[in-house]
């Protein structure tokens, strides 16, 4: 006869729950009838109508990685007679999903409610309630070295969320020596590989977000500005977003005569266009877990339209300046690649001969960012998101316009 009481949870080799029984002092665990464990039974008082509860905690041993997977073969029984404790639902529950194949757990991921991820981040999020500051932002950013566009990026980005916001994660940590950052993560000496670099800098983001509300992630030469129309701060934009995802129209800003690039003045003082640019679109900011993909272009979390509705505009100055990007390029060069494959696109992507394809061009229209065209650029971005099974990631389009906008 079975009697009220359950299995709350197994954690590590420990099984948790407690029962009502009048008379019992020690609790049995049984795997497959054999005895793995028992525990002295604490008197617990669940309610006043029934004053018999105790709770046990029995170490499993070594028995505890298959307890899971096959939790009907658990049984816990009383020292005065047989009676045996029911397992609770959701124990029961994620047996089940402890049991499917890789390919089984994928589909099941993919029939969950989209902001499931969201509610379970929630409920995680509660055990940092004394450590994460409301309204605060992390910045996580890859820098090769502290040269370049680096010197821009961090008086931009400290001079808003202060300095101790700044993250960074670099081959040559050395040369951040005279900046105050808020943390750095040397990789010096490991060969630079894509795939390692968004993984890192994923988990970086997500492990900071038990201190910060919000992270940015971004390269040092991407400026993620608000909208000037909206006449509302960045930060306003961001810690009054309700999405937990936030993406911004990416803008590559050209450089078509103009000196060189003034470190003491904004980008609309000394640039005037830009091409609209589906792959900078990134998805930035978040205050949930992410895991991005190569180059922080996309994520897990497929964007919503509400989230990437023109607020936020990311400048992308990577042919903004000759002078930086050269640079840039002597920068690149000394780099110890994975493979040869990221090396030949790595190099190929900042020299000299390839400039956006857009100049070589002529009779380019230009024309505001707030034209009707512009707009439905952009929304192409999340009608053609796709998802890959495999990578479990929502790819969007790697696209340019064919237009040069005004900024």
């Amino acid at each position: 006869m079975k009697k009220n009481g359950c299995i709350e949870r197994i954690s590590k080799n420990i099984v948790y729950g407690w029962y009502y029984f009048e008379k019992t002092q020690v609790v049995f665990a049984y795997y497959k009838d054999q005895l793995i464990g028992k525990s002295f039974a604490l008197e617990k008082r669940i309610d006043l109508n029934n004053p018999h509860a105790h709770s046990f905690k029995i170490d499993c041993g070594t028995f505890a990685e298959d307890l899971l997977i096959n939790i009907e073969n658990l049984k816990i029984k009383s020292d005065v007679d047989d009676e045996i404790i029911e397992i609770y639902k959701v124990v029961k529950m994620a047996s089940d999903i402890a049991k499917l194949s890789n390919d089984e757990l994928k589909i099941f991921k993919r029939s969950l409610p989209d902001n499931f991820i969201n509610i379970l981040y929630d409920n995680e999020m509660k055990n940092f309630s004394a450590t994460r500051l409301k309204n605060s932002l992390a910045v996580v950013a890859y820098a090769n070295d502290a040269n370049a566009w680096f010197p821009y990026f961090y008086s931009y980005y400290s001079g808003i969320f202060g300095e101790s916001s700044i993250y960074i994660i670099s081959p040559n940590p050395k040369s951040f020596v005279n900046y105050k950052l808020g943390g750095i993560v040397s990789v010096e000496g490991r060969s630079y590989c894509d795939v390692a670099r968004s993984e890192l800098i994923s988990n970086v983001a997500n492990g900071l977000k038990a201190y910060s509300e919000w992270t940015l992630v971004c390269d040092v030469d991407e400026i993620i500005v608000p909208n000037s129309v909206l006449g509302k701060s960045l930060k306003e934009l961001i810690f009054g977003s309700t999405n937990n995802v936030i993406a911004s129209w990416g803008l590559d800003v050209i450089q078509q005569g103009e000196p060189v690039f003034d470190f003491n003045k904004s980008i609309f003082q000394q640039r005037t266009i830009a091409v609209p640019n589906l792959a900078l679109s990134k998805p930035h900011i978040s205050r949930v877990p992410l895991r991005y993909s190569v180059g922080y272009h996309y994520c897990n979390i497929k964007t919503d339209e509400s989230a990437m509705n023109g607020d936020l505009i990311t400048l992308h100055l990577k042919f903004a300046c000759a002078k930086i990007r050269a640079e840039v390029t002597t920068t690149v060069l000394k780099l110890d690649y994975a493979d040869e494959r990221t090396k030949d696109y790595s190099v190929n992507s900042v020299s000299d001969a390839n400039v956006h394809p857009l100049i070589k061009r002529t009779g380019v229209r230009k024309i505001g960012l707030d034209a009707p065209e512009t707009i439905e650029f952009f929304k192409q971005y999340v009608k053609n998101m796709r998802f890959d099974s495999i990578n479990q990631i929502w790819y969007g389009q790697y696209k340019h316009a064919d237009f040069f906008v005004k900024i």
